[in-house]
């Protein structure tokens, strides 16, 4: 959350709302599986519908559920079934203990199912799960393959070759704790955001690790900063400054490294400009006093033995990092930016020197039509003053093709002070890239 506490005028014209362009806002309207949670008398799924990670033929498949259950007052008494599977998925077998578990063969399908689970009222709680089985055909093409089996991705499918995957940055917002409900609201929007690796920051606490538990996913918490995936972490890093990193096997048996910073947030720029009508030297200056130009060097210069071998494992980089970007500034721009202009702000040019692409303006390259604002979609209002719009989180890549990037939100959140019972439960929109790896 950026500092509010400056009280001189605004220098120029700036939206009070975030630009709708390319920002996703799913509907939050669905309330039907929220009488389950609530309920006083029993257990209750948060989600009505889960995707699982991605079984493989051959190999032993787990899956967690018993996370997406609420409401459970005696973990020992909840009962765990099947009640219903589709042709083919007669291979994932319930544990006693919440977990769908088997070994598919090279002829299963992907399974959808019909989960209950009944606590000491005996009645039931139900979900829909879907059990995605890879593909039986070796994939043995590609750079960093390693002769496994291609399979589906976040939402994605194996299109010649290609593994398809989501990664999105989100911003928790200290946790989440400030909007009520928010550890069943977030697990809804992940479960349903086709996101398969995720780049949290404002974790402290051990956030991270809630998440991917519930999800039943993959994760690794640091300070402030963690990082949960669908997909098995099989190495976690030493983390480096405000960043860390894992890596992380895809299907097919390839991999990608995947990054997560969070930079310093004061001073801002954009209110340095925006509201004090400081020149750019001054406001470079600043950015360096902030610790975000020092830190992000930091972090890119770790990466670099990385993104030489990123044709073979592709890299990410996802994060709040506190300031805009240089494609955003520009002159073409300069009426959406306190009519500042070109700035090369330090924190997305030293990533875009190190051969990292933003995914963002890969998919949308017009910045005044698609500006992709990310901060804020709940503060408008600067002590009197439209809170200056902007696009300060990422999803950087080398050797990845983007399919598709989208700034997201979940229906449409009230403004800060007010937002204690908003469905979206942080004060960034998250940002969400589907993308497709190279053959």
């Amino acid at each position: 959350m950026k500092s509010i506490v400056r009280a001189l005028v605004v220098a120029c014209c700036v939206g009070n709302s975030l630009a709708v362009g390319s920002t996703e806002r799913l509907s939050g309207k669905d309330e039907s599986h929220r009488d389950l949670v609530s309920r006083k008398d029993g257990p209750g799924f948060i989600v009505d519908r889960f995707k699982t990670r991605i079984a493989r033929p051959g190999d032993s498949f787990e899956a967690k559920i018993k996370g997406l259950l609420g409401n459970v007052e005696d973990d020992e008494k909840v009962k765990y079934a099947i009640e219903k599977a589709s042709p083919g998925a007669e291979w994932v077998k319930m544990s006693a203990d919440g977990k769908l578990k088997g070994v598919p063969s090279a002829g299963s399908k992907t399974g959808n199912l019909t989960v209950s689970a009944t606590g000491s009222d005996g009645v039931p709680a139900r979900m829909d799960v879907t059990v995605p089985v890879a593909s039986s055909t070796r994939n043995t093409e590609g750079k960093g393959s390693k002769g496994g089996w291609g399979g589906l991705g976040g939402g994605g499918v194996i299109d010649g070759g290609s593994t398809k995957f989501g990664v999105m940055s989100y911003n928790l917002w200290f946790g989440g704790t400030k909007v009520n409900d928010y550890h069943n609201k977030q697990v809804r929007f992940l479960s349903e955001s086709d996101a398969d690796i995720v780049g949290l920051q404002e974790t402290w606490g051990g956030h991270a690790q809630r998440l991917g538990e519930a999800l039943g996913w993959d994760w690794w918490q640091g300070d402030d900063v963690g990082i949960i995936s669908r997909y098995p972490i099989v190495e976690r890093y030493e983390p480096v400054g405000r960043g860390g990193s894992v890596r992380v096997q895809l299907d097919g048996g390839r991999e990608v490294i995947v990054w997560n910073v969070h930079l310093g947030y004061d001073p801002y720029g954009p209110y340095d400009f925006c509201f004090d009508n400081m020149t750019k030297e001054e406001v470079m200056e600043r950015e360096a006093q902030s610790g975000r130009t020092g830190q992000i060097a930091e972090v890119v210069d770790a990466m670099k033995p990385q993104l030489e071998r990123a044709g073979e494992v592709p890299v990410v980089l996802t994060g709040d990092f506190n300031a805009p970007s240089h494609l955003d500034w520009t002159e073409r721009t300069r009426y959406l930016h306190c009519g500042v202009g070109a700035f090369p702000w330090p924190s997305s040019v030293t990533p875009a020197n190190a051969g990292l692409r933003d995914s963002y303006r890969e998919a949308h390259p017009d910045a005044l039509v698609d500006p992709g604002w990310t901060w804020s979609p709940i503060f408008n209002d600067n002590e009197g003053r439209p809170e200056p719009n902007d696009r300060i989180d990422f999803v950087y890549h080398k050797g990845l093709t983007t399919v598709d990037s989208r700034a997201v939100v979940v229906g449409r959140p009230e403004s800060e002070p007010n937002q204690q019972d908003n469905e979206w439960t942080s004060d960034h929109a998250a940002v969400r890239t589907l993308f497709k790896l190279k053959n």
